[in-house]
């Protein structure tokens, strides 16, 4: 910005430069020759060509001190339209550098979800037909989408794979760190987080009525930060930010013209298509039996019938209680 500002700032002085001395230049050698004719119209007899010198000579210095009241008047007019084409071009350039780099929303950290954050990102959700999400668990993310009224919504979920080693201790990581479980030991956080996306898978699951389609993409290195990309924007989750220290870190929401979204949204397509990664297409309609065997499959686990309807229950409660916290504006 500094840069763009002193550039532009050389180029206004280089051109009012330029302008001033040319204009000197034509003056003086007016002045120059006006004054030449009068000195020398004084040195011959009186004769026609005595007069003829005289009257050239009056007529050129009329002409430069024309001129000279001629010249301060356009260089003033000038050097406003000049100050107002760069004025408008480095504002026009700005502006570009915000949509570019700067993000539109700023949210703090916070120990329990923003009614703000959650209206506005429901609008942006409202306004898409496809989605993409990167993030640890998906629970909050599938909650919202129960709210989905857009039947068209593709929707792409990117998570931790839990058969992958080592996959969930980004997030575990993050809630030791900030003691968001307290006296719970590393082991103990392992298992929430664990839980978590167990409840994410669960609330997927429900939601898939809700929209076109849900593909699931099972990654063994996921993203700390959390990404949701829709039409307009995209929101960041800054959980690598050790200085927050909340459950709900400082987000900030970018416009779709920004570099971030562009490489957010490559690089998503670049997990999705990831050899390493587990892609996993709901499909429509699915029994209680099918949700089971899929749900085993993500986990590798041997989960039956009734342990998931359990399952199912927490998920819609939790759901509940995810969207009384949005506010009458979401429901």
């Amino acid at each position: 910005m500094a840069r763009l500002m002193e550039s532009a700032t050389s180029s206004y002085g280089l051109l009012r430069k330029l302008s001033a001395g040319l204009q000197a230049t034509l003056l003086l050698a007016c002045l120059f020759v006006s004054v030449s004719l009068l000195w020398w119209s004084t040195a011959i007899p009186d004769s026609a060509a005595r007069q003829v010198a005289s009257a050239i000579a009056t007529g050129l210095l009329v002409s430069a001190s024309f001129g000279i009241a001629q010249a301060y008047v356009t260089g003033r007019a000038s050097t406003e339209l000049l100050r107002s084409a760069v004025v408008g071009e480095v504002s026009s350039s700005l502006a570009a550098l915000n949509k570019s780099y700067f993000p539109t929303h700023e949210f703090q950290p916070s120990p329990r979800p923003d009614p703000e954050f959650n209206v506005t990102i429901n609008h942006d959700l409202g306004n898409s037909s496809v989605v993409w999400f990167q993030g640890g668990s998906g629970q909050y993310a599938a909650a919202r989408l129960l709210l989905n009224r857009g039947v068209n919504l593709q929707v792409n979920i990117i998570l931790p794979d839990p058969r992958a080693e080592g996959s969930l201790d980004g997030r575990a990581d993050y809630s030791y760190r900030h003691n968001l479980y307290r006296e719970a030991s590393i082991e103990q956080i392992r298992q929430v987080t664990m839980n978590n996306l167990s409840m994410g898978i669960v609330g997927l699951f429900e939601a898939r009525d809700k929209c076109s389609d849900i593909r699931i993409v099972l990654t063994p290195m996921p993203s700390l930060d959390r990404y949701e990309i829709f039409r307009d924007a995209i929101w960041v989750t800054l959980f690598s930010d050790n200085g927050t220290g909340m459950k709900f870190p400082r987000t900030l929401r970018f416009e779709s013209s920004s570099v971030i979204y562009r490489i957010q949204e490559a690089e998503c397509l670049q997990t999705k298509n990831s050899p390493r990664a587990r892609v996993i297409e709901l499909p429509p309609r699915m029994s209680t039996e099918t949700k089971v065997g899929i749900y085993n499959a993500v986990f590798g686990a041997q989960m039956s019938d009734d342990e998931y309807l359990e399952r199912r229950s927490r998920f819609l409660k939790f759901a509940d209680e995810v969207i009384k916290s949005y506010g009458p504006h979401t429901r």
